[in-house]
């Protein structure tokens, strides 16, 4: 599941450019690179339970939401 993100130094230049990340991997470790100014995003260590906690809340979110649209529910999102 890659995730896109914009590179905070290059919005803060007025620029806008993607850093593609992957979230497993970056709770494993691996940084991200911006390919316009180098920058490296990664993860704290420090900051990772409350970053994995987050994922599996999405990973859960997104298996509930399939299931009622394979069930022939379309799900409503307030």
């Amino acid at each position: 599941m890659s995730t896109i993100i914009d590179c905070p130094y290059c919005e803060s230049e007025g620029r806008k450019s993607p850093i593609v990340i992957e979230p497993n991997l970056l709770l494993q470790g691996k940084s991200f690179t911006c390919s316009c100014c180098k920058s490296e995003l990664s993860l704290k260590p420090q900051s990772a339970d409350v970053f994995e906690r987050g994922l599996t809340a999405y990973q859960n979110y997104q298996h509930v939401t399939a299931s009622l649209q394979d069930a022939g529910n379309t799900p409503s999102l307030a």
